[in-house]
């Protein structure tokens, strides 16, 4: 058996000083220690049947990209508020590289504990075939799938506790798909700005406990389709398509929906195909729809009971219930906003509108209201004072004013020639900082209000902002003579031109300096064996980089050009292997010294003779740059690796 492996990391996908790496097989009792935080898990990594992996607070846990981290035994990952224990992907781009998560299998009798908790830029966070799991206090955001209940096989012993969860930014937040109904209570949580909040596939019976929840801002708050669910005491606050979404592809049970609070929501309930359902005692108020009951299967049904009663429709925009099907439905004791039954019959689509569609018969108007305490939604604002401010040639912050009743932003940055996103990135704050961006680029920045109501989106605002100038990463010489060098630097991604100035050293930036639109220059007039800073900055635009400099020193008098002749490089081109030849000069204090493209030194050596063969391991295709530095010379030769 592979037992557990744990070495410092020196090197991996992501770097970090003083990691622990952990693969294989944990078989006996362990901890993991904030004092050897982080850890990287950057090989399968399993959690033995019987055995307790223990996770101390503020602890950091990095997996790598296609790894298993299984738990057959039991995980006690219990944070506190202020030591949360983070789980993410060991990559610098989460986005493109996410970790698979978390599995827990039926293997595991004891309860697995996960509180104070960050799960983020993983496939699926966590997936369960129906473990003992308490979850609470936690955060799941940035993954495609927060929480997975897959419950494989009956065990009327065996439970998933959500609770008090923030639940954000996912594609599904969580998303039940079992076969086999287990003891499960998701109360409390946060779930807000997924695309679907909590998702229901289960073929036998939803969620048993399902209370107490705020599903705010998402696509769609709750989305069930051939399970029994019952949504009991949730909120459900400005889902952009729909509150609730119950769509099986042949006629279902739905079970209930009591109590809720529906408010600000494009549509709040939208059925279909719905044979048995009691919806009551909600508050559907100031949504675009209240209820869209829908019946599009065509075959036969052997029964309907739909029972609809005890509601309160206030103020939904359109309709406070629209019969979208055929079938006929009945209502009772349901209060309107108001007793006259023109304004009723004006607040129902059905038969009367569309001789198509089935007729809604209400019957024993409430007189009064019994609506959960419900304020008109804010008007919805576009953001304004915004202003994008470069603080480095790769680095902005955007900030704007705060907008009266907003859920949050929406934003993106873009190249001003570029076509902008769908969608942007959600952000609940007014400021943002932006990374990754292109020295010497011009980019729109451009925000909008998620707004708590209908239309839920403002228009953009937008602002443009040009990124300063990187500096040359790299200033090198060649053909150093007594009196003359050529000059060449990093080439700046944005960069039009470039000043550059050459002065004894020590020196200051001169009021001016000299200009090319090359980053190599041939500089004349030096004076022999003399230091001189060489300073190089790029322009794009308007802006200037800072100043990358070097000293060179030129040579007493020596002739240069033989000196280069002299010194063989060969062969070139070549494929990583070269040898380096001093002909006839001593390679007495001669040293070799080869960097890449960007100025990072690849190889570093002492000649030990006058010829040397030098082997580059894994050498990529490319220009280096080969500087032999031989008594008061200073030699610089391409190497051409095809």
């Amino acid at each position: 058996m592979k037992r557990i492996l744990m070495l410092l990391l020196l090197c991996g996908s992501f770097f970090y000083a003083n990691a622990v790496s952990v693969s294989g097989n944990i078989t006996t009792n362990t901890t993991w220690t904030l004092a050897n935080s982080p850890y990287i898990v950057n090989g399968d990594l399993t959690v033995d049947s019987g055995v307790v992996l223990t996770i101390q607070p503020g602890v950091e846990v990095r997996v790598d990209s296609t790894y298993i981290f299984q738990v057959d035994g039991k995980l006690l990952a219990v944070g506190t508020s202020a030591d949360t224990i983070k789980f993410t992907a060991n990559s610098a781009n989460h986005v493109l590289h996410p970790w698979n998560g978390i599995t827990f299998t039926l293997k595991s009798v004891d309860t697995s504990k996960l509180q104070y908790c960050r799960f983020t830029y993983a496939d699926v966070a966590i997936y369960t075939t129906g473990a003992k799991l308490r979850i609470s206090n936690s955060t799941f955001k940035h993954n495609n799938i927060g929480i997975h209940i897959n419950s494989i096989q009956f065990n009327s012993s065996n439970y998933t506790y959500i609770n008090k969860c923030l639940v954000t930014q996912n594609d599904t937040g969580i998303y039940d798909s079992g076969n086999w109904l287990i003891n499960s209570m998701v109360t409390e949580n946060e779930i807000s700005f997924n695309y679907i909040g909590l998702r229901e596939e289960n073929s036998r019976q939803g969620l048993r406990n399902f209370n107490y929840n705020h599903f705010n801002y998402n696509t769609i708050g709750y989305s069930a389709s051939g399970s029994q669910f019952g949504s009991r005491r949730n909120t459900y606050r400005g889902n952009t398509l729909y509150g609730v979404y119950f769509a099986p592809s042949t006629p279902d049970d739905l079970g209930y929906i009591s109590e809720n609070t529906f408010v600000y929501n494009a549509t709040a309930i939208y059925i279909d195909n719905v044979t048995s359902v009691n919806v009551y005692a909600n508050t559907i108020a100031y949504n675009g729809i209240g209820i869209d009951d829908n019946f599009s299967y065509t075959g036969t049904i052997s029964s309907n009971s739909v029972g609809l009663f005890s509601n309160c429709y206030l103020n939904n925009t359109f309709y406070n219930y629209k019969q979208n099907g055929s079938i006929d439905r009945s209502t009772r004791n349901d209060w309107w906003g108001t007793t006259n039954t023109l304004s009723i019959d004006s607040s129902i689509y059905d038969f009367y509108d569309n001789s198509t569609k089935g007729k809604v018969v209400y019957t024993s108007i409430a007189t009064s209201s019994f609506c959960q305490s419900v304020a008109p939604p804010p008007p919805c604002f576009n953001p304004n004072s915004l202003n994008v401010v470069a603080t480095s040639p790769n680095n902005a912050t955007a900030t704007w004013a705060a907008t009266s009743g907003a859920a949050g932003y929406e934003y993106y940055i873009i190249p001003l020639s570029s076509s902008p996103p769908s969608m942007g990135v959600v952000t609940t704050t007014t400021s943002v900082n932006l990374n990754g961006l292109t020295g010497g680029e011009k980019y729109v920045f451009c925000v909008r209000t998620k707004c708590q109501s209908s239309p839920f989106l403002s228009a953009w605002v937008c602002d443009t902002v040009t990124m300063p100038c990187g500096a040359p990463a790299y200033v090198i010489f060649n053909n150093i003579s007594a009196n003359s060098a050529i000059v060449w630097w990093g080439a700046t991604t944005g960069a039009t031109s470039y000043e550059y100035y050459v002065a004894p050293h020590p020196s200051t930036p001169p009021l001016t300096a000299s200009t090319t639109t090359n980053n190599v220059a041939i500089v004349n007039g030096l004076s022999p064996n003399t230091t001189y800073d060489v300073c190089v900055r790029g322009k794009c635009g308007s802006y200037y980089s800072a100043w990358k400099c070097d000293t060179l020193h030129t040579v007493t008098g020596i002739d240069h050009i033989d000196l280069q002749d002299a010194i063989r490089v060969f062969p070139n081109p070549n494929t990583g292997t070269f040898t380096v030849s001093l002909d006839e000069m001593s390679n007495d204090n001669t040293f070799i010294v080869l960097y890449d493209v960007t100025g990072r030194v690849m190889m570093s050596k002492k000649m030990s003779a006058s010829e040397e063969m030098i082997e580059l391991q894994n050498a990529a295709k490319g220009v280096y740059l080969l500087r032999i530095v031989t008594g008061d010379a200073v030699i610089n030769k391409r190497v051409v690796v095809e």
